[in-house]
């Protein structure tokens, strides 16, 4: 299995932004085009910790750090990591770990669009990191920040499957628990969360 991460604040604004314009989709909310983002934030309409209610499979309750362990672990032993301000590189690890060939000029052409530009972005303005809204949204989203960290420290050492026996690994960083990089394959007796 692979996941596309995406830092879960500026997930929280694109989400904002899309879904006030979104018509088409069933979670449309037209009074979204005339609230600000901070008053989005202290709603309840807010998603909070979406990624680590829906790894740790706790959608209704209040979640703790256990949650957010079960989360780690299911990344750590199941997915292939990605990030998306690493896109490229993240696809390359995709295609190459899945055996995902591009067969045609025209398949390439197609992935290389792809890459540059983002078939389904929607346009908005940024929130400045510290501001009164970013805060906000990092308050909500704690375990989900700390999980994106975790996903960003996978990403580091799963580098370490894709480089030949001579090459180091790019922005590579220790293992996080001292776990080895082979998806699915770390001892359990490494790392002290939960099992799913």
């Amino acid at each position: 299995m692979f996941t596309m991460m995406r830092n879960p604040i500026e997930r929280a604004v694109s989400l904002f932004h899309y879904l006030g314009v979104a018509d088409w989709e069933p979670t449309y909310d037209p009074d979204l085009a005339y609230i600000s983002i901070e008053m989005y934030a202290r709603s309840k309409r807010i998603e909070h910790n979406w990624m680590v209610r829906f790894l740790s499979n706790e959608l209704e309750r209040d979640l703790t750090e256990k949650h957010l362990d079960v989360a780690k672990e299911v990344l750590r032993k199941k997915c292939l990591v990605g990030i998306l301000d690493e896109k490229a590189e993240s696809f390359m690890r995709f295609e190459k770990y899945f055996g995902w060939p591009l067969p045609s000029e025209e398949a390439k052409s197609c992935h290389e669009n792809f890459i540059e530009n983002a078939s389904n972005k929607h346009d908005h303005p940024l929130i400045e990191e510290g501001s009164a809204a970013w805060e906000l949204l990092s308050v909500k989203n704690d375990l989900d920040m700390k999980l994106y960290e975790y996903g960003k420290e996978l990403f580091r050492e799963q580098a370490r499957l894709f480089m030949n026996k001579n090459q180091q690994p790019q922005n590579a960083a220790p293992a996080p628990n001292q776990q080895t990089a082979q998806i699915g394959a770390a001892s359990d007796e490494q790392n002290n969360a939960p099992m799913v």
